[in-house]
Order: C-alpha cells, then structure tokens, then sequence
C-alpha cells in the first residue's frame, strides 16, 4: 500500500489516497488490513478525507464470482471483483455523490440540454481535468432541469387537479367540444 496526502488546487485542504495491491495469501490481506485500520487512526491520516482504492484481491461475499461460488477449476475459470475504492465518512462529505433519477433521462429536453452543455463548454486543463469540470457544470444543467419540471410536485398536483375541475364545471353548465378537449388535456396531467 502506498498513501499519499494530496492538496487541492486552489486551498489549503487535503485529502489522503492509498493505492493498494493486496497479496494473494490470506497473511499478506490480513496484514493489509491490519495496516488499512493502523493508518485510519494515525494522526496524519484521521481527521482528513480519505480513499483507498485499488486491487484488493479479496471478494466481499461469494456472489461476487461469475460463478457464485467460492471454488476455483483450471477447467472453467472464475472472473472475481476484486478492485475497490473505500472511502471514509470526511470523504463523502467533501466529495458527495450526484446520482441522476432516472426520470429524468425521459424528459424532452434532458438530453438536448445535456448535449448542447457539453459540446459547448470548452476547459482548458489535461482531459481528466476537462471531463471532471464538464461533469461538474453538468451537474447544475441537470437539477435546473430537474427544479424546473419536477420540483413542487405537490403544489403542481394541485394545481393540476384545481384546473381539471375547473373545466368538469364548466362542462357541467355547457357542454361544448372545446371544454371537452380542455378536459381531456386537463386529464393527462
């Protein structure tokens, strides 16, 4: 294992990564992780972000196996997962995830406003540096799609349904193709 105590461009914080290669004898992955829980509590360590990612060579349970089983055959081989990243609570703090509803990749205009952010934001940097900025601004095209058309659900409901009875009444007083159609599009809400 290698741990580095890396600063962010442009402040004074850091974060800790370790890169790990576990062993292939369980006494050299037993050894790992006494060193992973060792370096957690090292001052250097605690109190800062910290991932660890790399080639465990361990599996966490046995569905993890192509197979699901825990026994290896020369005959069939058995593909295992066995790369990981951990991370610590400080890390999923500094770093939170951003998950997309799928909901949302059904919506008319997600992907043309995916598109056009994408191709026209041009950043200048290595192109792991452009990509993680262009996810980055993605990320406020994707919720102001998601506040405009899906935020309020429970007033827009109400909304909806105050306007669908507001044409049943009307309905109810003149009976006229226009108020049906008003009706029936009031519906679909």
């Amino acid at each position: 294992m290698m741990t580095c105590l890396v600063q962010l461009p442009n402040t004074t914080d850091e974060v800790a990564v370790s890169f790990i290669y576990g062993l292939n004898c369980k006494y050299g992955r037993q050894h790992l992780w006494e060193e992973i829980k060792s370096l957690a509590r090292d001052p250097i360590i605690h109190g800062k972000p910290w991932a660890t990612l790399g080639e465990y060579n361990q599996i966490l349970n046995p569905p993890e196996n192509s197979s699901g089983s825990s026994r290896i055959s020369i005959a069939s081989p058995i593909a295992k997962k066995l790369d990981r990243i951990l991370i610590n609570d400080l890390w999923q703090l500094k770093f939170p995830p951003f998950m997309v509803s799928h909901f949302l990749f059904h919506h008319p205009d997600f992907l043309p406003r995916v598109a056009m952010n994408w191709q026209e934001t041009s950043i200048i940097g290595s192109a792991m540096f452009s990509f993680s900025q262009k996810l980055k601004l993605l990320k406020k095209e994707i919720l102001d799609i998601n506040r405009k058309h899906f935020s309020n659900l429970e007033e827009r409901v109400k909304e909806a349904h105050s306007v669908l009875v507001s044409f049943q009444n009307q309905i109810l007083v003149d009976l006229s193709p226009l108020l049906a159609v008003g009706e029936r599009e009031a519906n679909k809400k």
